[in-house]
């Protein structure tokens, strides 16, 4: 049987053909269509493959071998759990390939550009908060720390990875500010020494975002969580709702943060006070993460639809200098740098 290859110029013909091979020495039957999907930051290349035997399912090629593993142990972990991720039906290891529950194509990003209704919206990330704490606590003794990759907590040599990567990725290859590095490095170091302060005894999904949790059947279900850690809980929901793909407003985040502290608060005390000391530093720490990874993808994978997200994360910057609770006001080289010579460029903010 031929195979009816669809969107697929762009994608290894060897690669479709072990995926087409992967799925008969599972499902016991050819697909009969291969679909190339659009990938989004990562070097993965991702098709969907249907037969006449089982639903669609999707087949993923990943390079990195290691990445690769800890995606697969972690939705096995988070899966014993009954977090809603992708089930994993089999993994080709030295292929680089794997077939996994096809989630359909809506992402959270999408799905909120698609409903006006504020209530709707309001609803679904509820939805979705409610899930956090879950991934984050009930899921962390089950994880293989082992299998993270590149860093297995979020510390000090992760952060500043980080930082050196906003540095060099976003302030001298994209804006080419020429910098006090003396200065910035002191600054950087005052940010690590007041962030390692927080508990970090959680698993830290890393990456969560708007594009990263998928809606089927009005359901989150969540992916990419392949670069997870142990780490603060802060991070991932200050990434939700600092996310750059999405303007959020002030009201709504507030509302978010105080429904997350409240469900945590189902699984461990908090400390809402020593909670909100970390909470905005964190939400700064990815910004500049950020920052640098739309820098990178920008001008290194020439992914220019990237470049759209660069003024929102600024925007957040915006905010978090008018925070009292944001150590961005007390580091005298960073705050000058986004005063002076960062919010007001107009390449930054076109």
């Amino acid at each position: 049987m031929s195979l009816n290859f669809h969107t697929m110029h762009d994608k290894n013909p060897d690669i479709v053909a072990s995926l087409a091979r992967l799925h008969e020495h599972h499902f016991g039957a050819r697909p009969t269509v291969i679909t190339g999907l659009q990938g989004d930051g990562s070097d993965r290349q991702i098709f969907r493959l249907s037969s006449d035997a089982n639903e669609p399912v999707i087949g993923i090629y990943g390079p990195n071998r290691r990445e690769n593993e800890a995606f697969i142990s972690f939705s096995r972990a988070l899966h014993q759990h009954a977090i809603p991720v992708p089930i994993i039906y089999t993994y080709d290891a030295d292929a680089h390939i794997y077939l996994e529950s096809d989630l359909g194509d809506v992402t959270l990003l999408e799905w909120s550009n698609q409903h006006d209704d504020s209530s709707s919206v309001l609803t679904m990330y509820r939805q979705v908060i409610s899930w956090l704490p879950k991934v984050q606590l009930t899921s962390k003794d089950s994880i293989d720390y082992t299998k993270c990759h590149p860093f297995a907590a979020f510390r000090r040599e992760a952060m500043q990875f980080d930082l050196d990567y906003f540095q060099s990725s976003f302030l001298s290859r994209f804006l080419r500010i020429r910098l006090d590095n003396a200065a910035l490095a002191n600054d950087f170091n005052l940010l690590i020494a007041h962030l390692l302060r927080a508990p970090f005894d959680a698993f830290m999904y890393r990456d969560f975002q708007s594009k990263n949790i998928m809606i089927c059947n009005e359901q989150p279900f969540f992916i990419d969580y392949q670069s997870g850690r142990k780490g603060a809980l802060q991070y991932d929901v200050a990434s939700l709702l600092f996310d750059a793909n999405v303007n959020l407003s002030h009201s709504f985040r507030e509302a978010m943060l105080e429904f997350y502290i409240r469900e945590t608060m189902r699984y461990i005390p908090i400390q809402e006070k020593k909670f909100l000391t970390f909470y905005y530093d964190f939400a700064l720490l990815r910004m500049l993460q950020a920052l640098a990874a739309f820098s990178f993808l920008v001008f290194q994978k020439g992914k220019s639809y990237f470049m759209k997200s660069i003024p929102n994360a600024l925007q957040n910057i915006a905010f978090l200098l008018t925070q009292d609770d944001c150590m961005l006001r007390r580091l005298p080289e960073l705050r000058r740098l986004f005063e002076e010579d960062v919010l007001n460029n107009p390449q930054a903010l076109s």
